[in-house]
C-alpha cells in the first residue's frame, strides 16, 4: 500500500500532506480493515475523500452515493478552490494492484492491474466503491427501500434471459438435422471457395498490370525530365556566353510597372483566398452546435478562435519580426486544430456515438442478408420479422443520433495544407513587389545585359526546379520498386528500364494511352474485387445455413416436455411484464405517494415488495440487545417490520445506531463489483457490539477475496489511534 498526497488550499493558503503517525500504521499493516479514531483536522475526512475521489466516486450514480458526499468530493475538481496531487496503490486480493495518481492542474489517471483505464463506468464495474456517513437512520433505512428499484430491474432482466434460453430450447421443438441439405450446403463451401480462388487470381493480375503501368508512367516522367534537364542546360550555356559579349551596366535594375501590377493583382487574390479560408473556418465551427459550444464555454479557446478568424495576414507579413509572427499565427492555427481533434475524438469515443454507429453497420448488414435472401436465417436466430427489426433499429438511431464531424475533419485538414502555402505565397509576393517598386532606370545597353542576366537566371531556376524533380520521381520509384535509386540516375538507364518494362505488356497498345489503360485496369480490379465480396458474403451465409442445419437435434422434445416448456415461457412473458409495470409502482414508492395503492393487486405486489426488501436486509434485524431476530415483511403502507413471533417494529422505532448498523450490512452484503473499497465515515452513532457486527459483514468480502481495503473513522479528541482487524 502507497499513500502519498499534497493539497493546497488556495484561499485558505494553507498545504497539507500525509502525517505520518495517520498513514504508517495503514502503510505497514498486511491487514485491509481498519478503524480509525483521532481528533477534529487530522485528515480522517480528507482520506476517505481523497480515495473516493482518486475512484471517480463523485461519477457514480446518485442511487449509490448520496448527493452531499458527491458534492463533498467533486470540490477537488475546482482549480480555483485547490491544487492537489496525489499517488496511491493499493494490492489486490490476486496479488495486482490499483494505481491511482494525479499531478497538479493535470486529469486524474487509474491503472488497474498494469492497465491504464479511460472511463469512470469500466473501472466501476471493476471496483466497486462504498461511501457512507451513517448519521440519519431515516435516510438510510430509506435507501433499504430505494433499493427495490435495483432488486425489480435484476429480476426482470433475470427472468427474461431465462425466457430467451428457453426460447432458443423451443426452435429446436421442429427442427431434425437434414443430411441431404447438409451435403448440399457442404458442396457450395467448396464451389464458393473455388470461385474465389479464381477471382484472387484474375484480381492479383490486374495488380500486376496497374504496379507496371505506373512504373511506366514515373519512368516516362523521369525521361522527359531528363530530356527538359538536357535542353535547359544547352540553352544555358548558351545564353552565358552571349552574356559574356554584352557590357555590365553601371546603374541598378530598371523597373517594371506591369510585373509590379501583375504582382499586385496576385497578392490580392491570394489575400482574399486566405481570408475567405477563415470565413469559412468561422461558418464550420458555426454550424456544428456542439464544437460551437465546446469552443464558446472555454474563454482561452474562445479567444484564440477569435484571434484567428480576425487575423491581419498584411500586419503578420510587415511585422518588424516577420518570421516569428507568422511562426506564431502557425502555432495558433495547430493549437485550435489539436483542440478541436482531442473533441471528436472525445464525441467520437463516446457511448451515444459507438451505438449510433453500430446500429447504423448493422442495419448495412441487414440488407445485405435480405438482398443475398439470407433475411430467413436473421428471422429464425432472432424470432423477429426483418422489417420490424430494422424499424425499431432506426428507432434506436435516431433516438442515439450524433453530430457527424466529417466536414470538420476535413476542413481542418484543407486549412493546415494551405494556410502555410498561401502565407508563404502572400509573403513571396510582397517581397516581389517591394524589391520591383525599388529598382531604378537603366540605359538600353543596361537593359540588355540585364534582360539577358534574368533568362540565365531564369534557366537556372529552371534547372534546379527540375533537379528537384527528378530527385523526388527517382526516389518514389526506387522506394516503389525496392530498387537503389542509382540504377535510374541518368536518361540512358532509364530509357533502358522504360524499354523492359514496356515488354512486359503483349497488347503494346495499352501504352498509348497510360492514364486510360491505368483507369480500365482499376475499374476492372475494383469490379472483381466487388464480385470477390459478394461470392465471400454467400459463402458465410452458406456457412451460417450449414451451422444451423448442423446444430439442429437429431430428435424431437416429447410432446410432455414441449407443453411443459411453452407453460413456463406463458408464466414467464406474464413475470416480464408484470415486472416493467411495477417499474411505476416503484417510482410511486420512491416518491413516498403510497395513499395511491388501493386495488388488490397493488396491495400484494407491495407485500411481494416488503418481501425482497427483507430479503435484501438478510432477514435480520439487529436489536438492541445485540440479537438478531428474523425478519419476515417489511410492510411499505405502514412503514413496519414484520418480525417472527408476530414482533411489529415500526422503522422510526429502531434507534440511529441500530438503523445505520442495519442498513450499512444490507449494503456490503449486497455491494456489486470484482473488488471492494468501503469508506465510513462518523460511525460514532453506532455502539461496539453493532460495529463490530458491520465489521463481521466486512470480513465476508475479504474471506470472499473482494475486499481491496475498508477504512472506518470517528472522532477521538485523545489522539490517533488505527485498530486493524
Amino acid at each position: 500500500m502507497k499513500i502519498d498526497y499534497k493539497l493546497h488550499i488556495i484561499g485558505e493558503k494553507m498545504n497539507y500532506s500525509p502525517r505520518k503517525e495517520f498513514v504508517e500504521p495503514l502503510i505497514n499493516s498486511r491487514k485491509k480493515i481498519f478503524e480509525i479514531t483521532a481528533g477534529n483536522s487530522y485528515g480522517k475526512t480528507f482520506l476517505l475523500n481523497l480515495i473516493a475521489y482518486a475512484c471517480f466516486a463523485d461519477e457514480l450514480d446518485d442511487r449509490y452515493i448520496l448527493k452531499s458526499i458527491k458534492d463533498s468530493i467533486s470540490r477537488y475538481n475546482d482549480a480555483k478552490y485547490c491544487e492537489l496531487s496525489y499517488n496511491l496503490e493499493f494490492d489486490l486480493p490476486d496479488g495486482d494492484k490499483l494505481v491511482l495518481k494525479k499531478e497538479v492542474s493535470k486529469r486524474r489517471s487509474v491503472e488497474l492491474k498494469n492497465r491504464e483505464i479511460k472511463e469512470s463506468k469500466e473501472l466501476h464495474n471493476s471496483i466497486a466503491v462504498l461511501y457512507d456517513v451513517p448519521t440519519n437512520p431515516s435516510d438510510r433505512l430509506n435507501a433499504v427501500i430505494r433499493d427495490l428499484e435495483i432488486w425489480n430491474s435484476n429480476l426482470h432482466n433475470k427472468i427474461h434471459d431465462y425466457w430467451i434460453h428457453l426460447r432458443d430450447v423451443e426452435r429446436d421443438f421442429s427442427s431434425i438435422r437434414d443430411e441431404i441439405k447438409i451435403n448440399e450446403f457442404k458442396k457450395l463451401d467448396i464451389s464458393y471457395a473455388e470461385a474465389i480462388d479464381l477471382v484472387k487470381t484474375e484480381i492479383s493480375s490486374f495488380d500486376d498490370n496497374i504496379k507496371h503501368l505506373n512504373v511506366i508512367t514515373d519512368l516516362t516522367k523521369i525521361s522527359n525530365e531528363f530530356k527538359k534537364l538536357l535542353s535547359l542546360q544547352v540553352s544555358l550555356k548558351k545564353s552565358e556566353g552571349q552574356l559574356k559579349l554584352l557590357k555590365k551596366p553601371k546603374k541598378g535594375s530598371k523597373k517594371d510597372e506591369n510585373k509590379i501590377g501583375d504582382l499586385q493583382r496576385n497578392k490580392i487574390v491570394r489575400v482574399v483566398e486566405f481570408k475567405e479560408i477563415l470565413i469559412g473556418l468561422e461558418a464550420t465551427i458555426s454550424k456544428n452546435e456542439d464544437l460551437a459550444n465546446f469552443i464558446k464555454e472555454q474563454p482561452t479557446l474562445n479567444d484564440l478562435t477569435n484571434s484567428i478568424v480576425t487575423v491581419d495576414i498584411e500586419e503578420i507579413i510587415n511585422d518588424e519580426d516577420y518570421v516569428k509572427s507568422i511562426n506564431d499565427f502557425k502555432d495558433q492555427v495547430r493549437k485550435l486544430d489539436e483542440e478541436v481533434s482531442f473533441f471528436v475524438r472525445k464525441m467520437e469515443g463516446s457511448k451515444k456515438y459507438i451505438v449510433y454507429s453500430f446500429l447504423k453497420t448493422l442495419l448495412h448488414q441487414i440488407n445485405d442478408l435480405i438482398e443475398d435472401e439470407a433475411d430467413g436465417i436473421l428471422e429464425q436466430i432472432t424470432n423477429n420479422n426483418t422489417s420490424a427489426l430494422k424499424d425499431e433499429i432506426r428507432k434506436n438511431m435516431d433516438q442515439n443520433k450524433s453530430p457527424d464531424f466529417t466536414e470538420v475533419i476535413l476542413y481542418f485538414k484543407d486549412l493546415n495544407k494551405r494556410i502555410p502555402n498561401l502565407i508563404k505565397e502572400i509573403y513571396s509576393l510582397d517581397s516581389q513587389i517591394r524589391k520591383e517598386s525599388n529598382k531604378q532606370g537603366f540605359d538600353e545597353a543596361g537593359d540588355r545585359y540585364n534582360g539577358k542576366k534574368a533568362v540565365i537566371e531564369n534557366y537556372k531556376e529552371r534547372i534546379r526546379d527540375t533537379n528537384s524533380e527528378i530527385a523526388i520521381l527517382k526516389n518514389k520509384l526506387a522506394d516503389f520498386l525496392d530498387i537503389d535509386s542509382t540504377l535510374i540516375n541518368d536518361l540512358e538507364k532509364v530509357n533502358r528500364m522504360l524499354s523492359l518494362n514496356k515488354g512486359r505488356f503483349k497488347n503494346q497498345n495499352v501504352l498509348t494511352n497510360l492514364p486510360a489503360s491505368l483507369k480500365e485496369n482499376q475499374l476492372s480490379k475494383d469490379a472483381k474485387s466487388a464480385e470477390k465480396d459478394k461470392i465471400e458474403n454467400k459463402k458465410l451465409m452458406n456457412l451460417a445455413r450449414l451451422q444451423v442445419e448442423e446444430g439442429k437435434s437429431e430428435s424431437q422434445y416429447s410432446e410432455a416436455e414441449q407443453m411443459r416448456i411453452k407453460g413456463i415461457m406463458l408464466s414467464m412473458q406474464f413475470m416480464i411484464r408484470n415486472l416493467g409495470n411495477f417499474n411505476d409502482v416503484i417510482s410511486s414508492i420512491n416518491s413516498g405517494d403510497l395513499d395511491r395503492f388501493k386495488d388488490e393487486e397493488e396491495k400484494d405486489f407491495m407485500d411481494i415488495a416488503g418481501s425482497i426488501i427483507a430479503y435484501s436486509m438478510d432477514n435480520k434485524i439487529l436489536r438492541a440487545d445485540g440479537e438478531y431476530i428474523r425478519l419476515e415483511n417489511y410492510d411499505l403502507l405502514n412503514k413496519q417490520f414484520h418480525c417472527e413471533n408476530n414482533v411489529i417494529i415500526r422503522k422510526d422505532d429502531i434507534s440511529t445506531g441500530l438503523a445505520s448498523g442495519n442498513y450499512l450490512r444490507q449494503r456490503i452484503n449486497n455491494v456489486e463489483g470484482d473488488y471492494v473499497i468501503i469508506l465510513l465515515d462518523e460511525i460514532g452513532n453506532m455502539d461496539r457490539r453493532t460495529l463490530d457486527n458491520v465489521i463481521q459483514s466486512i470480513k465476508k468480502l475479504d474471506s470472499n477475496k473482494r475486499l481491496v481495503l475498508a477504512l472506518l473513522t470517528q472522532p477521538n479528541s485523545e489522539g490517533i489511534n488505527v485498530n486493524s482487524f
